[in-house]
């Protein structure tokens, strides 16, 4: 498949296989994770980063301490064709929003 090997070219590695999808993975930090999920010629790209873990490395804590489920999320996925140019695309876009956090300036955008 073209789309996968484009993906690995990118940092991407098949993570699991489930009820007919391939799961894509790439780690760029120990708390984020890309996600690529590919099925019926549709990729699904989103991601996810451990919050609670990253906050426990700077001394903080989020809600009980609890840091084993804790990660945050794009409210919603993003949906489109296979092509790494498009997943290189949303990568982007997921890195513009994770540098726009300033818990200083959490009054708003």
């Amino acid at each position: 498949m073209a789309f996968a090997e484009d993906l690995a070219a990118i940092g991407f590695r098949l993570d699991h296989t489930s009820r007919g999808a391939e799961h894509y993975s790439r780690k760029p930090n120990p708390y984020l994770t890309y996600w690529v999920h590919v099925r019926d010629q549709e990729a699904t790209f989103s991601w996810e980063f451990a919050i609670a873990e990253y906050a426990a490395t700077l001394g903080l804590q989020i809600g009980s301490g609890e840091t084993l489920n804790t990660f945050m999320y794009p409210r919603t996925d993003a949906r489109g064709p296979l092509d790494a140019a498009w997943v290189a695309r949303e990568i982007e876009q997921a890195e513009a929003a994770l540098a726009s956090v300033a818990l200083l300036e959490a009054g708003g955008p």
